[in-house]
């Protein structure tokens, strides 16, 4: 049988959600359009257009108003502008949930993931 959640549980499991597994699709996206321009694939004049075609397909988000060449959205974002992969993110967030069930496994723990305390485990 499934586990009864509390809405506390609930709550604490979509914060959590929110904040990591939302933005997977976010840092993809913008390294996925840093790779296919260092290896040429867009042209200069199609910059923002493939930028929000990236983000349409992976997001479901769609520019807030008409978007030409001329507004370089992209660049808004600090890491792109200064030439920071972002991919870091994307595997901290899968990573950082892998190193924890690893952890919780290693001191013994049994029982869901996010009530796993393994802080007092020296095996950890």
């Amino acid at each position: 049988p499934l586990p009864r959640f509390t809405e506390n549980t609930i709550n604490f499991l979509l914060r959590t959600a929110l904040k990591t597994v939302v933005s997977l699709p976010f840092h993809y996206v913008n390294d996925l359009w840093r790779w296919e321009l260092y290896r040429g694939e867009i042209s200069e004049d199609n910059w923002n257009t493939r930028y929000w075609q990236l983000k349409e397909l992976y997001l479901g988000v769609k520019p807030p108003n008409e978007r030409t060449e001329d507004h370089l959205d992209i660049f808004n974002i600090f890491h792109v502008n200064n030439d920071f992969d972002m991919i870091r993110y994307f595997t901290r967030t899968i990573l950082q949930f892998q190193f924890a069930e690893v952890l919780c496994d290693t001191s013994g723990y049994v029982g869901p993931l996010h009530d796993c305390d393994f802080s007092s485990s020296t095996e950890a």
